[in-house]
């Protein structure tokens, strides 16, 4: 899964200071009912909260929104079933309009430095589509606190890294973006006061396994280029494909 299947464009509202947007899956082609809905001008989002009360495992709670971006088609009765948990309301979204459900959960994941994914259905009085909400797997970090730009530096130096890169487009202005990626990765920027607006230094490691996870960002008006280095290949790609589904 790497985004929504839609060419509706994407609703960033909110992004600063709140934990960050999450691009969902709608399967279009797959829709069942009435052809009353074109469901690829409807766009799915989260945002994904951690539980605490779980031990050292990672669980979370998550918030859904949905967005009509068709001109005559409302959304009437909208409601999320997902797979082993029931049917969330959400209400009517009429053309043009969104609406949210509240938090829902928790999810635990069952597996250290994993995602969990949720398949379910969004359903209207009439018809009903298939979805996929992807957790991220960031759920299982904290972040690393005290270091500076020389020790992470020195810490890379050494040759137990894996190294993955990235572009991602930027939608809601270059100045949110290291807040973003911080919150949403669960990581610590080192020495923020050093980097300045265009580029920054991230560390954490994962709870569960001790994995450790540093990012570098540099930021462009309309894009930023990720160079990710984790001391675990499996998890280091995971991070890339959840970031991949990322609003910025």
């Amino acid at each position: 899964m790497t985004g929504p299947q839609s060419s509706a464009p994407v609703d960033s509202s909110g992004s600063s200071g709140k934990r960050p947007w999450i691009r969902g899956t709608i399967k279009a082609s797959h829709a069942s009912g009435p052809p009353m809905v074109n469901w690829s001008k409807v766009q799915l989002m989260y945002r994904v909260y951690k539980s605490s009360g779980h031990g050292a495992a990672a669980a979370a709670t998550v918030v859904v929104k949905v967005s009509n971006y068709t001109d005559t088609s409302a959304l009437t009765n909208l409601t999320l079933n997902l797979k082993d948990f029931g049917n969330v309301a959400i209400g009517s979204v009429a053309p043009g309009s969104s609406a949210e459900s509240a938090k829902i959960g928790p999810f635990p994941y069952p597996m250290i430095d994993k995602p969990l994914e949720l398949k379910g259905t969004l359903n209207t009085s009439d018809c009903h589509v298939p979805v996929k909400l992807h957790l991220p797997v960031s759920m299982h970090f904290t972040p690393t606190e005290g270091l500076a730009l020389e020790d992470v530096s020195a810490q890379l130096a050494s040759p137990n890294w894996f190294s993955m890169s990235t572009k991602l487009p930027v939608t809601t202005g270059p100045e949110h973006v290291k807040s973003i990626l911080s919150n949403f990765l669960r990581l610590a920027e080192v020495e923020h006061h050093l980097s300045g607006p265009s580029n920054g230094t991230f560390a954490g490691q994962s709870v569960g396994s001790g994995a450790q996870v540093r990012l570098l960002a540099k930021i462009k008006t309309d894009k930023v280029k990720i160079d990710l280095k984790v001391t675990n290949a499996q998890l280091a790609e995971e991070i890339v494909s959840d970031l991949k589904r990322l609003v910025l």
